[in-house]
Parts: structure tokens; C-alpha cells; sequence
């Protein structure tokens, strides 16, 4: 395969965190339950999923890693995973769009 047309894997990474960043908080309350279920339904859902699915172990290792950055303190739960996943977005790369962030980061 041409190098030219091989996706690399932080451009992934950074295309996870834009859609988290595009989501609503209701969204992201929704991505978090349906993660925690087997069946994911809605179209920005199912981008993440894709996109989850296709990172390697090395980029799912990084995800993980970064995810557990952004908790801080703060443990991993149905409750808090929202907060975290936009947290991280919002801190993984740059916005695409302004005015995209739902929460003020300090």
C-alpha cells in the first residue's frame, strides 16, 4: 500500500477527539452508556466505534493512557466517563472549530 493513502495513527487518534468534541453533553452521556452496552446506534456513536476499532493495540494503549490523564483524580465511572471523554478531547489537539467546547478547561 502506498504510503500516501495510509491513514496514520494519530490522525485517528485526532479524529476520535473531534467527534467527541463535536458532541453535545447529552451525546456524550448517550456515547458513554452505549459503550457500556453491546449495541451502538446513533451515526456520531457509531463514527467513534469505527474509529475505536480500528486503532491498534500501541494507539489503544496511548487512548487509555490519555484517558486516564484527563480523569486526574477522578475515578473512571458511568457517571464521570462523559466529563473525562470531553475533557480529553477537548485536550487532545486543537479544536477544528471554534467555540466547539462544552466545558472550560483551567
Amino acid at each position: 500500500m502506498d504510503d500516501a493513502y495510509r491513514v496514520k495513527p494519530q490522525d485517528q487518534i485526532n479524529e476520535i477527539a473531534e467527534l467527541i468534541r463535536s458532541l453535545t453533553y447529552g451525546e456524550t452521556v448517550e456515547l458513554a452508556s452505549e459503550l457500556q452496552k453491546a449495541g451502538v446506534e446513533t451515526k456520531q456513536v457509531n463514527k467513534v466505534a469505527k474509529l475505536v476499532r480500528s486503532l491498534t493495540y500501541g494507539e489503544m494503549i496511548d487512548l487509555a493512557a490519555g484517558l486516564l490523564k484527563a480523569a486526574a483524580d477522578t475515578q473512571i465511572t458511568g457517571e464521570t466517563l462523559p466529563t473525562i471523554l470531553h475533557r480529553w478531547a477537548s485536550q487532545h489537539g486543537e479544536p477544528e472549530t471554534p467555540g466547539t467546547a462544552l466545558l472550560t478547561l483551567d
